[in-house]
């Protein structure tokens, strides 16, 4: 953090506008500044004082476990935000391709679980997305961009493979 002026003070540079007695939190590169009060940033010091001498052994705090937490907030998102999501990394690619997301998903928008709506053996995200016409080309862009792309013969690739399926939707 930088303070930027008082008021008997000029900016530092042009990027800095007149915030009197504020200071700004500065994002690494200063493309966002945030106007905080003394009083927000002493207690977000305190906070962050008060979280890193909670525990002081090898394991990390409950907080920073966010891989416990990603999946139960994924569980909130849409189609879209999904297959979104998904184009993240992939291990975000791997959270959002689980089935019991897609399992939940389908149950909320066609009102029926997914044994009811597919034979086992077929995935359930294959189904919701192929009955979302906009979804699809998220969704094959995603596994296009994150899949290395290897030779394997007698193997149609998925995107030539939805484009041949156009056809029947």
């Amino acid at each position: 953090m930088k303070r930027i002026r008082n008021n008997d003070q000029e900016p530092q540079n042009k990027n800095e506008t007149a915030c009197s007695s504020y200071e700004l939190a500065l994002v690494p590169r200063d493309h966002i500044h945030i106007p905080l009060t003394h009083h927000q940033i002493m207690a977000n010091l305190r906070l962050i004082s008060e979280l890193s001498s909670v525990n002081k052994s090898s394991e990390p705090t409950p907080i920073f476990r966010l891989n416990d937490v990603i999946p139960n907030i994924l569980s909130f998102c849409d189609g879209s935000t999904l297959a979104r999501a998904a184009c993240v990394c992939t291990e975000w690619r791997d959270l959002c391709n689980r089935n019991e997301l897609w399992e939940n998903l389908c149950r909320q928008t066609f009102g029926v679980s997914a044994q009811q709506l597919t034979p086992s053996p077929d995935p359930v995200k294959e189904l919701y997305v192929l009955s979302h016409l906009h979804l699809r080309a998220t969704w094959s862009s995603a596994l296009q961009s994150s899949m290395p792309i290897r030779a394997v013969p007698n193997v149609i690739p998925l995107g030539n493979m939805m484009m041949m399926m156009r056809p029947l939707l």
